[in-house]
């Protein structure tokens, strides 16, 4: 799970003769938002998860995968609106301000 350039694990596969394998994330989890991609050290607690608990690969992805990557981008959204919202009407406010201000000036 290369971030920035996949071709690189790829090589190195091959050079030392590897088996490449991947982690049955899609089969447990579904990837609702962001990029398919997990860091390695938690790809590392997955895989001793799945060592130390005789094989449930449920538990360790579910343990390992961030929540905001399981849920919709229309919920995460919806869930920030509010924030995002109370930001915009201070901007307003602050501009709103500053013309007032601005027009006493020049009066």
């Amino acid at each position: 799970m290369d971030k920035e350039n996949i071709i690189q694990s790829i090589n190195v596969v091959k050079k030392y003769r590897f088996t490449p394998i991947y982690l049955p994330i899609r089969k447990y989890i579904k990837w609702e938002s962001g990029g398919f991609y997990m860091p390695l050290p938690n790809i590392l607690r997955t895989l001793k998860i799945v060592a130390e608990t005789g094989g449930d690969w449920e538990t360790a992805i579910n343990q390992n995968v961030a929540y905001r990557h399981t849920i919709p981008i229309q919920q995460q959204r919806e869930k920030i609106k509010h924030i995002y919202d109370e930001k915009q009407q201070l901007r307003r406010e602050k501009t709103e301000l500053i013309k007032m201000i601005e027009n006493t000036v020049k009066d």
